[in-house]
């Protein structure tokens, strides 16, 4: 009977055990609508993103109290920084979270935390995956390539004398292919950087434009895909195109304000950018090993070999179900928000124009 007793107790002890909240390093892939919050990271004075995120996940369980003003004790990463009012389709955010080994599906996936947290998030925050990844993973660090996508609303700026040649605009898009010295296209100055011209050097692989019409507004999507963006980087850049699109810079002019000591260049608005994707490498930074990578892709699809060497958007932390709940949320709800956030914003508008018609400096040219 004893034997039995402690047999008994033995397994029930094994249960308690399996039942323990651990600490296990996981991605959570979100997008949201940013017209309510002062950008992506976590800021003192303003509501962010990162602050909703956290507070919920501390409501959870997931994050100790002793740590949850201090992200750097759960190992908190994201893997891109936004402005105030840019939104997103994914973007993806790690850290070090209090989790049951058993709410773990054999994809690696914990779709209870899912329903969680959308459950106590506002709506315009909504998680589309939580998926538990090697200790190693770090999105900043281990993503490949970034895509954003700017909607240039076309017949707002009409209306306000902005008249676009859109064929100039997508000529003057392309000067921006390929790498460039960026100084003039930041807000982000560094005084007292040593490798400073290695700073500005960034790399945009594609620029593609593409014509929408949505609630008989005109739209003009530009998606631009590269290695990382610095601060105000692609809203300089689509505002210097718009420069040349409507006559107040020459082609020459803007190829030349990428050496020039210091230019002047129009700002569009943020409200119209949104941050697509990120793109990871298959390797073994994301996931603990090839088994696991396996089990987590082929989930639910055909069974495929992954090159180490080839990027994936994504689909290493979505399934094609979760990428097109991903793409209905930002189509359906974030989308028409925005557009309503531009026919709204007559100041930004009206300062953008402004901007277009500075004095250009001629000294750039020599």
């Amino acid at each position: 009977m004893i034997p039995l007793l402690r047999c008994i107790q033995r397994r029930d002890l094994s249960t308690a055990l399996a039942r323990v909240r651990r600490k296990h390093k996981a991605a959570i892939v979100i997008g949201f609508y940013g017209g309510n919050y002062s950008g992506m990271q976590t800021n003192d004075l303003k509501s962010s993103i990162e602050d909703k995120l956290i507070g919920v996940l501390y409501e959870l369980g997931k994050i100790g109290f002793s740590n949850v003003s201090r992200p750097a004790k759960f190992d908190w990463e994201r893997c891109s920084r936004t402005d105030k009012g840019v939104s997103a389709v994914k973007i993806v955010v790690s850290g070090k979270f209090l989790d049951y080994d058993d709410e773990f599906l054999p994809s690696f996936r914990n779709l209870r935390a899912v329903e969680m947290l959308n459950a106590r998030l506002p709506r315009d925050i909504r998680v589309f995956s939580y998926t538990r990844v090697s200790n190693g993973f770090n999105p900043h660090l281990n993503s490949y390539s970034r895509i954003y996508s700017y909607y240039l609303p076309l017949s707002t700026l009409s209306h306000v004398g902005i008249c676009i040649d859109t064929k100039q605009l997508e000529s003057s898009l392309r000067l921006f292919q390929g790498t460039h010295y960026m100084k003039n296209y930041t807000g982000s100055i560094r005084h007292r950087n040593k490798n400073l011209r290695q700073f500005y050097l960034r790399t945009i692989y594609s620029i593609h434009t593409t014509p929408i019409t949505l609630n008989n507004q005109s739209l003009l999507r530009i998606q631009l895909k590269g290695n990382s963006f610095l601060y105000h980087q692609i809203r300089k850049m689509v505002g210097a195109a718009v420069a040349v699109a409507c006559g107040s810079w020459s082609r020459a002019y803007l190829a030349a304000s990428f050496d020039a000591e210091s230019v002047q260049v129009p700002l569009a608005p943020s409200t119209p950018l949104v941050l697509d994707s990120v793109a990871f490498r298959a390797d073994k930074n994301v996931f603990l090993n090839k088994q696991e990578l396996a089990a987590t892709v082929l989930s639910g699809r055909k069974r495929r070999n992954l090159n180490p060497n080839r990027t994936y958007d994504h689909i290493l932390l979505l399934d094609d179900q979760e990428n097109r709940e991903a793409e209905t949320f930002f189509r359906q709800f974030t989308l028409p928000r925005i557009m309503e956030d531009i026919e709204k914003d007559v100041d930004g508008i009206d300062r953008f124009y402004k901007s277009l018609h500075l004095g250009l400096r001629y000294d750039v040219m020599k």
